[in-house]
């Protein structure tokens, strides 16, 4: 059992939405319930990871989005990112959404439940040229030099890329 995780989910992020009703009947939206069949096979491809129950985690999510076909210069410019593209993606997916979908598929899995988690940090931002949409997931248990991370500490590792 380890203390520190780290996986990479392949493929698009998905924000987590809420259970459709069709007919009297909830169901799960496909795309959702494919990303986290992705994010279950990552946990997998990594060896099974689990960290321990009942401690305090500390979270870092990366969520890696492809860039709007408008981004980009079109003619002679054609592969070149425009002066006004953004550097940060804004509006949807929210980052909170994004990181639910994350969760909730590992949980019971990484972890034991996600209640366990104590610091998070999340960014979302556009893939580089040469990468695809990915998920990026660093976890670690909050332990420091007196036994618990502080904050300042949590952040600090999960900074560390």
């Amino acid at each position: 059992m380890s203390d520190i995780v780290h996986l990479v989910v392949p493929g698009p992020p998905v924000a987590w939405a809420r259970a459709r009703r069709r007919g009297g009947r909830y169901f799960t939206a496909l795309a959702q319930a494919e990303y986290a069949e992705r994010v279950r096979a990552s946990w997998l491809q990594a060896g099974r990871p689990r960290l321990p129950p009942g401690e305090v985690l500390a979270v870092r999510a990366d969520f890696y989005l492809e860039r709007p076909a408008v981004h980009w210069g079109t003619g002679h410019n054609a592969g070149q990112l425009k002066p006004s593209a953004p550097a940060w993606p804004c509006g949807k997916p929210d980052v909170d959404n994004l990181l639910k979908g994350q969760l909730d598929a590992l949980n019971g899995l990484l972890f034991g439940d996600d209640g366990q988690i104590g610091h998070v940090q999340v960014f979302r931002r556009y893939q580089g040229a040469d990468e695809g949409p990915r998920t990026v997931l660093q976890s670690v248990v909050l332990r420091g030099a007196g036994g618990v991370m502080t904050p300042v500490e949590a952040t600090r590792y999960t900074n560390r890329r």
